[in-house]
């Protein structure tokens, strides 16, 4: 990895790192292994980075440029370098996008816990994604209609989840949907007048 000032990114977007020292941090001292779960994570979406260009635009950064068979040469340097440059279509055409990859922060981290067994089960992470959308449908939907509680008690009947599964799907439920009618708000539901 340079030291250059030049190659370094000057602003991390808000919840993001910069993907060469979340790796150096979380992923290098594990080894081939932790670097190919990361990878594989990357491809299928699991984790979500981006890429911010040096004017401060932020685009996705496609799934199929970790694919290691198609760019094997190009993908283990991108998590020292932290840098990409690749092509996106857009209705007036193509646009060459260059910057840095940034992942969301503690991803790469929690995805190697997980995946040891410390967090949670693949059937459990499955009953977590279904509740966490079911709650952000809710939560996009409109103002909080019961209790957290009652809530809770219906996700843990509906998606079989546990209850600190439904406490990590509810934080991230609220993290997606920005919370836009206050479900993050103590307290029981004001009544409708």
């Amino acid at each position: 990895m340079t030291d250059n000032k030049q190659d370094r990114p000057k602003h991390t977007p808000k919840e993001y790192e910069w993907l060469p020292e979340a790796y150096k941090r979380d992923v290098h001292p594990h080894g081939d292994e932790a670097r190919e779960q990361i990878r594989s994570a990357l491809v299928e979406g699991e984790i979500k980075a981006i890429i911010r260009t040096p004017q401060g635009r932020r685009y996705p950064f496609p799934p199929v440029l970790w694919d290691k068979d198609a760019l094997d040469e190009k993908v283990w340097p991108r998590f020292e370098d932290g840098r990409a440059t690749f092509g996106i279509k857009t209705r007036d055409g193509e646009i060459l996008v260059s910057g840095w990859i940034f992942v969301p922060g503690g991803a790469l981290a929690e995805l190697l816990a997980r995946d040891k067994g410390e967090v949670i089960s693949h059937a459990t992470a499955s009953g977590e994604r279904l509740c966490r959308e079911w709650l952000i449908y809710l939560m996009l939907k409109g103002k909080q209609p019961k209790t957290k509680n009652t809530v809770k008690l219906e996700a843990l009947e509906k998606f079989a989840v546990s209850g600190l599964g439904f406490g990590r799907a509810w934080k991230a439920a609220l993290k997606q949907s920005a919370d836009p009618h206050g479900w993050s708000r103590g307290g029981r539901p004001r009544k409708s007048r």
